[in-house]
Protein backbone atom coordinates (compact mmCIF):
# COMPACT_ATOMS: atom_id res chain seq x y z
CA UNK A 1 0.00 0.00 0.00
CA UNK A 2 1.27 3.60 -0.97
CA UNK A 3 2.58 5.53 2.45
CA UNK A 4 0.74 8.55 1.03
CA UNK A 5 -2.23 7.95 3.31
CA UNK A 6 -0.05 8.93 6.24
CA UNK A 7 3.40 11.08 5.19
CA UNK A 8 1.38 13.79 4.94
CA UNK A 9 1.59 14.24 8.69
CA UNK A 10 5.15 14.69 8.89
CA UNK A 11 8.40 14.69 7.54
CA UNK A 12 9.00 10.69 6.39
CA UNK A 13 12.49 10.58 7.30
CA UNK A 14 12.69 13.01 10.44
CA UNK A 15 8.83 10.55 11.92
CA UNK A 16 10.90 7.43 11.22
CA UNK A 17 13.97 8.31 13.17
CA UNK A 18 11.46 9.40 15.46
CA UNK A 19 9.78 6.06 15.64
CA UNK A 20 12.94 3.62 15.37
CA UNK A 21 13.55 5.28 18.85
CA UNK A 22 10.49 5.42 20.52
CA UNK A 23 9.88 1.71 19.31
CA UNK A 24 13.54 0.13 20.45
CA UNK A 25 12.59 1.42 23.40
CA UNK A 26 9.15 0.21 23.72
CA UNK A 27 9.64 -3.06 21.99
CA UNK A 28 12.34 -5.59 23.53
CA UNK A 29 14.42 -6.90 20.80
CA UNK A 30 12.69 -4.50 17.82
CA UNK A 31 14.79 -4.43 14.80
CA UNK A 32 13.63 -1.49 12.69
CA UNK A 33 15.13 -1.63 9.54
CA UNK A 34 12.65 -4.97 8.95
CA UNK A 35 9.86 -2.65 8.89
CA UNK A 36 8.12 0.18 6.43
CA UNK A 37 7.41 3.47 7.65
CA UNK A 38 3.70 2.41 7.44
CA UNK A 39 4.05 -0.13 9.76
CA UNK A 40 6.59 2.22 12.42
CA UNK A 41 3.70 4.62 12.24
CA UNK A 42 1.09 1.74 12.96
CA UNK A 43 3.12 0.47 15.57
CA UNK A 44 3.34 3.74 17.28
CA UNK A 45 -0.28 4.50 17.33
CA UNK A 46 -1.09 1.64 18.78
CA UNK A 47 1.22 1.72 21.29
CA UNK A 48 0.59 5.76 22.37
CA UNK A 49 -3.32 4.39 22.20
CA UNK A 50 -2.97 1.48 24.78
CA UNK A 51 -0.67 3.69 27.07
CA UNK A 52 -2.84 6.23 26.99
CA UNK A 53 -5.96 4.26 27.95
CA UNK A 54 -5.48 3.90 32.07
CA UNK A 55 -4.40 7.69 32.44
CA UNK A 56 -7.23 8.60 30.20
CA UNK A 57 -9.39 7.44 32.04
CA UNK A 58 -7.80 9.01 35.47
CA UNK A 59 -8.05 11.96 33.38
CA UNK A 60 -11.66 12.12 33.05
CA UNK A 61 -12.02 11.90 36.67
CA UNK A 62 -9.72 14.59 37.56
CA UNK A 63 -10.60 17.37 34.28
CA UNK A 64 -13.49 19.24 36.11
CA UNK A 65 -10.27 20.29 39.01
CA UNK A 66 -8.11 20.86 35.88
CA UNK A 67 -10.44 22.95 34.02
CA UNK A 68 -10.62 24.84 37.47
CA UNK A 69 -7.15 25.52 37.60
CA UNK A 70 -6.75 26.09 34.30
CA UNK A 71 -9.14 28.85 33.62
CA UNK A 72 -7.84 30.71 36.76
CA UNK A 73 -4.06 30.18 36.02
CA UNK A 74 -5.15 32.04 32.52
CA UNK A 75 -7.37 34.91 34.42
CA UNK A 76 -4.29 35.39 36.67
CA UNK A 77 -1.34 35.67 33.61
CA UNK A 78 -4.03 38.38 31.78
CA UNK A 79 -3.73 40.39 34.29
CA UNK A 80 -4.95 39.99 37.53
CA UNK A 81 -3.75 41.58 40.73
CA UNK A 82 -0.84 38.78 41.41
CA UNK A 83 -0.32 38.44 38.03
CA UNK A 84 3.33 39.92 38.36
CA UNK A 85 4.31 37.35 41.06
CA UNK A 86 2.22 34.40 39.64
CA UNK A 87 4.42 32.25 37.56
CA UNK A 88 3.22 31.81 33.83
CA UNK A 89 0.92 29.08 33.44
CA UNK A 90 2.35 25.97 32.25
CA UNK A 91 2.12 25.12 28.31
CA UNK A 92 0.06 22.04 27.17
CA UNK A 93 2.68 19.71 26.33
CA UNK A 94 3.84 19.89 30.26
CA UNK A 95 0.44 19.67 31.42
CA UNK A 96 -0.09 16.56 29.00
CA UNK A 97 3.15 14.96 30.30
CA UNK A 98 1.77 15.21 33.90
CA UNK A 99 -0.88 13.58 33.01
CA UNK A 100 0.45 11.06 31.31
CA UNK A 101 -2.13 11.17 28.00
CA UNK A 102 -1.09 12.66 23.96
CA UNK A 103 -1.44 16.62 24.08
CA UNK A 104 -4.09 16.26 21.59
CA UNK A 105 -6.37 13.90 24.04
CA UNK A 106 -5.72 16.21 26.95
CA UNK A 107 -7.31 19.24 25.27
CA UNK A 108 -10.36 16.99 23.92
CA UNK A 109 -11.35 16.72 28.06
CA UNK A 110 -9.80 20.10 28.67
CA UNK A 111 -11.93 21.84 26.31
CA UNK A 112 -15.27 20.00 27.15
CA UNK A 113 -14.78 20.76 30.93
CA UNK A 114 -13.46 24.37 30.80
CA UNK A 115 -16.17 25.79 27.74
CA UNK A 116 -18.85 26.41 30.20
CA UNK A 117 -16.60 28.31 32.24
CA UNK A 118 -15.58 31.04 29.40
CA UNK A 119 -19.20 31.76 28.44
CA UNK A 120 -20.43 28.68 25.94
CA UNK A 121 -22.91 27.93 28.58
CA UNK A 122 -25.24 25.78 25.96
CA UNK A 123 -25.46 22.28 24.57
CA UNK A 124 -22.62 20.94 21.55
CA UNK A 125 -23.21 22.12 18.02
CA UNK A 126 -25.97 20.11 16.68
CA UNK A 127 -27.37 18.98 20.02
CA UNK A 128 -30.58 21.47 19.38
CA UNK A 129 -30.03 23.03 22.56
CA UNK A 130 -26.74 24.67 22.41
CA UNK A 131 -25.79 28.65 22.96
CA UNK A 132 -23.02 30.14 22.84
CA UNK A 133 -21.38 33.69 24.96
CA UNK A 134 -24.53 35.66 25.61
CA UNK A 135 -25.14 38.63 23.02
CA UNK A 136 -25.78 42.02 23.49
CA UNK A 137 -29.30 43.30 23.88
CA UNK A 138 -30.30 44.62 20.78
CA UNK A 139 -30.79 48.36 19.96
CA UNK A 140 -34.20 49.89 21.05
CA UNK A 141 -35.57 50.98 17.96
CA UNK A 142 -36.66 54.56 17.38
CA UNK A 143 -39.64 53.93 15.23
CA UNK A 144 -43.01 53.01 17.18
CA UNK A 145 -44.23 50.91 13.76
CA UNK A 146 -40.74 48.84 13.21
CA UNK A 147 -40.95 45.51 13.75
CA UNK A 148 -39.18 43.73 16.48
CA UNK A 149 -35.57 42.41 15.00
CA UNK A 150 -35.55 38.56 14.04
CA UNK A 151 -34.54 36.42 16.78
CA UNK A 152 -30.66 35.29 16.40
CA UNK A 153 -30.19 31.38 16.28
CA UNK A 154 -27.84 30.94 19.48
CA UNK A 155 -24.06 29.69 18.70
CA UNK A 156 -23.75 26.08 19.14
CA UNK A 157 -21.19 25.31 21.68
CA UNK A 158 -18.08 23.78 19.47
CA UNK A 159 -16.54 20.27 19.96
CA UNK A 160 -13.53 19.61 20.80
CA UNK A 161 -12.40 18.13 17.07
CA UNK A 162 -13.78 21.51 15.69
CA UNK A 163 -11.66 23.18 18.31
CA UNK A 164 -8.39 21.11 17.51
CA UNK A 165 -9.15 21.69 13.84
CA UNK A 166 -9.54 25.71 13.60
CA UNK A 167 -9.47 27.09 17.42
CA UNK A 168 -9.35 30.44 16.33
CA UNK A 169 -12.39 30.21 14.27
CA UNK A 170 -14.23 27.90 16.71
CA UNK A 171 -13.32 30.10 20.15
CA UNK A 172 -12.67 33.35 18.91
CA UNK A 173 -14.63 34.45 15.94
CA UNK A 174 -17.58 36.40 15.31
CA UNK A 175 -20.92 35.04 16.23
CA UNK A 176 -23.35 33.37 13.88
CA UNK A 177 -25.09 37.01 13.25
CA UNK A 178 -22.09 38.56 11.88
CA UNK A 179 -21.47 40.60 14.96
CA UNK A 180 -18.23 41.16 16.14
CA UNK A 181 -17.37 39.23 18.98
CA UNK A 182 -17.39 40.57 22.99
CA UNK A 183 -13.91 40.54 24.67
CA UNK A 184 -13.30 36.60 24.41
CA UNK A 185 -12.55 35.62 28.10
CA UNK A 186 -8.64 34.90 28.84
CA UNK A 187 -8.79 31.48 29.31
CA UNK A 188 -10.73 31.33 25.60
CA UNK A 189 -7.09 32.92 24.00
CA UNK A 190 -5.50 30.28 25.67
CA UNK A 191 -7.21 27.41 25.07
CA UNK A 192 -7.18 28.43 21.03
CA UNK A 193 -3.39 28.74 21.43
CA UNK A 194 -3.09 25.45 23.55
CA UNK A 195 -5.27 23.56 21.07
CA UNK A 196 -3.17 24.81 18.48
CA UNK A 197 -0.15 23.68 19.87
CA UNK A 198 -1.78 20.41 20.37
CA UNK A 199 -2.58 19.63 17.27
CA UNK A 200 0.48 20.10 15.94
CA UNK A 201 2.17 17.97 17.86
CA UNK A 202 0.26 15.36 18.58
CA UNK A 203 0.72 12.07 15.54
CA UNK A 204 -1.90 9.61 17.28
CA UNK A 205 -5.18 12.24 18.52
CA UNK A 206 -4.98 15.15 16.41
CA UNK A 207 -7.55 15.87 14.09
CA UNK A 208 -5.01 15.21 11.40
CA UNK A 209 -3.87 11.75 12.64
CA UNK A 210 -7.54 11.13 12.64
CA UNK A 211 -7.72 12.05 9.14
CA UNK A 212 -4.59 9.84 8.05
CA UNK A 213 -5.97 6.56 9.23
CA UNK A 214 -9.32 7.45 7.25
CA UNK A 215 -7.43 7.94 4.23
CA UNK A 216 -5.34 5.02 4.80
CA UNK A 217 -8.35 2.49 5.50
CA UNK A 218 -10.60 4.24 2.42
CA UNK A 219 -7.10 3.35 0.18
CA UNK A 220 -7.25 -0.35 1.99
CA UNK A 221 -10.77 -1.07 0.72
CA UNK A 222 -10.45 0.44 -2.32
CA UNK A 223 -7.41 -1.45 -3.08
CA UNK A 224 -9.22 -4.64 -1.73
CA UNK A 225 -12.10 -4.22 -4.06
CA UNK A 226 -9.54 -3.85 -6.68
CA UNK A 227 -7.77 -6.52 -6.39
CA UNK A 228 -11.07 -9.28 -5.32
CA UNK A 229 -11.87 -8.03 -9.48
CA UNK A 230 -8.47 -8.95 -10.54
CA UNK A 231 -9.40 -12.28 -9.25
CA UNK A 232 -13.20 -12.02 -10.65
CA UNK A 233 -14.42 -12.82 -6.66
CA UNK A 234 -18.17 -12.22 -6.34
CA UNK A 235 -18.54 -10.68 -3.17
CA UNK A 236 -20.62 -8.73 -0.69
CA UNK A 237 -18.94 -4.95 0.27
CA UNK A 238 -19.49 -4.20 4.40
CA UNK A 239 -21.86 -1.48 2.81
CA UNK A 240 -24.15 -4.04 1.16
CA UNK A 241 -24.28 -6.89 3.99
CA UNK A 242 -25.38 -3.78 6.93
CA UNK A 243 -28.14 -2.80 4.24
CA UNK A 244 -29.07 -6.18 3.95
CA UNK A 245 -29.61 -6.68 8.28
CA UNK A 246 -26.21 -8.58 8.90
CA UNK A 247 -24.59 -7.53 12.35
CA UNK A 248 -21.32 -9.39 11.54
CA UNK A 249 -20.06 -7.77 8.71
CA UNK A 250 -16.90 -7.90 7.24
CA UNK A 251 -15.02 -5.53 4.03
CA UNK A 252 -16.14 -8.47 1.83
CA UNK A 253 -18.32 -11.59 2.34
CA UNK A 254 -17.05 -13.89 -1.10
CA UNK A 255 -20.32 -15.32 -2.51
CA UNK A 256 -18.53 -18.54 -3.52
CA UNK A 257 -15.28 -19.18 -1.40
CA UNK A 258 -11.88 -19.92 -3.01
CA UNK A 259 -9.07 -21.94 -1.28
CA UNK A 260 -5.98 -20.53 -0.17
CA UNK A 261 -3.16 -23.33 1.10
CA UNK A 262 -5.96 -25.88 0.96
CA UNK A 263 -8.17 -23.38 3.92
CA UNK A 264 -11.58 -22.19 2.03
CA UNK A 265 -11.58 -18.00 2.39
CA UNK A 266 -15.59 -17.48 2.99
CA UNK A 267 -14.89 -13.67 4.27
CA UNK A 268 -11.92 -11.09 3.63
CA UNK A 269 -11.23 -8.31 6.43
CA UNK A 270 -8.70 -5.25 5.16
CA UNK A 271 -6.94 -3.43 8.25
CA UNK A 272 -4.79 -0.95 7.14
CA UNK A 273 -2.77 -1.38 9.68
CA UNK A 274 0.93 -3.50 11.21
CA UNK A 275 -0.31 -6.83 12.52
CA UNK A 276 1.27 -6.93 15.89
CA UNK A 277 -0.06 -9.97 18.80
CA UNK A 278 -1.91 -6.78 20.92
CA UNK A 279 -3.93 -5.62 18.20
CA UNK A 280 -4.65 -9.01 16.11
CA UNK A 281 -4.91 -11.10 19.38
CA UNK A 282 -7.82 -8.45 20.75
CA UNK A 283 -9.88 -8.74 16.50
CA UNK A 284 -9.73 -12.16 17.38
CA UNK A 285 -11.62 -11.87 20.31
CA UNK A 286 -13.42 -9.00 19.55
CA UNK A 287 -14.06 -9.79 15.68
CA UNK A 288 -12.75 -12.44 13.89
CA UNK A 289 -14.26 -14.99 15.65
CA UNK A 290 -17.90 -13.75 14.97
CA UNK A 291 -17.36 -13.72 11.58
CA UNK A 292 -15.69 -17.53 11.64
CA UNK A 293 -18.85 -18.56 13.84
CA UNK A 294 -21.10 -16.62 11.43
CA UNK A 295 -19.47 -17.50 8.17
CA UNK A 296 -16.50 -19.88 8.43
CA UNK A 297 -13.34 -19.46 7.90
CA UNK A 298 -11.71 -16.41 6.63
CA UNK A 299 -8.75 -14.58 5.56
CA UNK A 300 -7.54 -10.92 7.29
CA UNK A 301 -4.93 -8.73 5.43
CA UNK A 302 -2.74 -6.58 7.28
CA UNK A 303 -1.24 -3.97 4.56
CA UNK A 304 1.11 -2.60 6.62
CA UNK A 305 2.73 -6.27 7.66
CA UNK A 306 2.31 -8.39 10.55
CA UNK A 307 4.28 -10.24 13.81
CA UNK A 308 5.03 -14.04 12.30
CA UNK A 309 4.49 -14.66 16.30
CA UNK A 310 0.36 -13.75 15.23
CA UNK A 311 0.75 -16.97 13.27
CA UNK A 312 1.00 -18.92 16.79
CA UNK A 313 -2.28 -17.36 18.00
CA UNK A 314 -5.32 -19.19 18.20
CA UNK A 315 -7.26 -18.95 14.80
CA UNK A 316 -4.15 -18.18 13.04
CA UNK A 317 -2.82 -19.53 9.80
CA UNK A 318 0.04 -19.74 7.30
CA UNK A 319 1.41 -16.30 6.56
CA UNK A 320 2.29 -17.56 2.60
CA UNK A 321 4.20 -13.54 2.01
CA UNK A 322 6.43 -13.10 4.89
CA UNK A 323 4.66 -10.94 7.02
CA UNK A 324 6.97 -7.74 6.31
CA UNK A 325 8.55 -7.71 9.54
CA UNK A 326 10.05 -9.36 12.55
CA UNK A 327 10.45 -8.36 15.86
CA UNK A 328 7.91 -5.58 15.49
CA UNK A 329 5.31 -7.43 18.20
CA UNK A 330 4.54 -7.40 21.80
CA UNK A 331 3.73 -9.46 25.00
CA UNK A 332 1.28 -12.30 23.72
CA UNK A 333 -2.17 -12.38 24.59
CA UNK A 334 -3.89 -14.93 26.17
CA UNK A 335 -5.59 -17.38 23.68
CA UNK A 336 -8.48 -18.23 25.23
CA UNK A 337 -11.61 -17.66 23.79
CA UNK A 338 -9.78 -17.44 20.18
CA UNK A 339 -11.99 -19.04 17.14
CA UNK A 340 -9.77 -22.51 16.44
CA UNK A 341 -6.54 -22.64 14.81
CA UNK A 342 -6.74 -22.48 11.28
CA UNK A 343 -9.55 -20.63 10.65
CA UNK A 344 -8.00 -17.07 10.72
CA UNK A 345 -5.65 -16.48 7.73
CA UNK A 346 -3.08 -13.59 8.22
CA UNK A 347 -1.40 -11.90 4.65
CA UNK A 348 -0.23 -8.80 4.24
CA UNK A 349 -1.77 -8.65 0.76
CA UNK A 350 -4.12 -10.16 -1.38
CA UNK A 351 -3.36 -13.66 -3.48
CA UNK A 352 -3.49 -12.82 -6.86
CA UNK A 353 -3.78 -15.02 -9.72
CA UNK A 354 -1.52 -17.36 -10.42
CA UNK A 355 -0.22 -17.67 -6.27
CA UNK A 356 0.53 -21.04 -5.07
CA UNK A 357 -2.04 -22.61 -2.77
CA UNK A 358 -4.54 -20.17 -4.45
CA UNK A 359 -7.73 -22.31 -6.06
CA UNK A 360 -10.93 -20.17 -7.69
CA UNK A 361 -13.69 -21.95 -7.55
CA UNK A 362 -16.49 -22.26 -10.02
CA UNK A 363 -18.71 -18.49 -9.09
CA UNK A 364 -22.18 -18.40 -8.37
CA UNK A 365 -24.76 -15.95 -9.51
CA UNK A 366 -26.53 -14.73 -6.10
CA UNK A 367 -28.86 -11.88 -5.52
CA UNK A 368 -27.51 -9.25 -4.86
CA UNK A 369 -24.17 -9.59 -5.36
CA UNK A 370 -21.77 -8.06 -7.77
CA UNK A 371 -19.53 -10.46 -9.62
CA UNK A 372 -16.10 -9.30 -9.29
CA UNK A 373 -17.12 -6.35 -7.96
CA UNK A 374 -18.11 -4.67 -4.76
CA UNK A 375 -22.04 -5.47 -3.81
Amino acid sequence: MRKSACVFLFSTSAFSSHLTSFLSISIPHFHPTSLSFDALASLHSQIVQVGAAAPHARLRREVGALAERYVASAGAAAGGPSSTSSPPPPSVHALAAAAGVPPALLMRRLVEAALPAVGWTGGRAGGGSGAGPPAPPPTPSTSSSASAPAAVAPTPRPTPTAVLRAPGAALLGARCDGAAPAQPHPAAARLAADAAAAAAGDAVFSPRADAGRHAAGAEAEALLRSRLRALGAGHWSEAALRAGGYVCTPDARLGTPFLLGGTPIHWIDSKAAFGSARLHGAQLRDQYGRYVNRYGPGLVIYWAGFDPAILSLGGGGGGGNGGGGSGGGDEQPSTSGLPPRGTVLVRDRLPRPGDPGLVMLRCLALPGRVAGGGG
